[in-house]
């Protein structure tokens, strides 16, 4: 029986970091929002899905859940997703990303069922949205 000679590995570990801080002015900075109100704390989500429509923030997660509810509801089967996009008067508007012409009852049942500002302004007709491998939207490629 034959042995591969063993072979010493000697490692040497440099303790000489240097500890970060990572807060400013004594303040952890997160995108997370939240609101104080009569001495509770309601948590409102990341500030990256909320957008400023009309002077109004709205949070674009709650949206798109909203728009999933519906499409359960009236056997949608097709793609469709809500998208904020800049606007030079409202800052943003809602537009619906579909890769079905005939998505008209799913945006009429979506804007009776959030506030004037957050209605669809327009419908944008795709042959397929863009998707990560765990099927999230590529945003930056609609």
């Amino acid at each position: 029986m034959h042995k591969e000679p063993v072979t010493t590995v000697w490692i040497c570990f440099d303790f000489s970091s240097e500890l970060l801080d990572p807060k400013k002015n004594e303040w952890f900075e997160t995108e997370d929002r939240a609101e104080w109100k009569d001495n509770y704390v309601k948590i409102l989500g990341r500030q990256g899905n909320f957008y400023k429509i009309g002077g109004e923030s709205v949070d674009l997660n709650r949206l798109q859940h909203l728009l999933q509810d519906l499409k359960l509801k009236t056997n949608c089967t097709y793609d469709a997703e809500v998208i904020a996009v800049a606007d030079e008067r409202l800052g943003h508007v809602i537009h619906l990303v579909t890769t079905n012409s005939d998505c008209h009852k799913l945006a009429d049942a979506f804007n009776l069922c959030v506030m004037p500002f957050e209605k669809i302004r327009k419908t944008v007709l795709v042959q397929t949205i863009p998707r990560t491998p765990l099927k999230g939207i590529m945003k930056y490629e609609l």
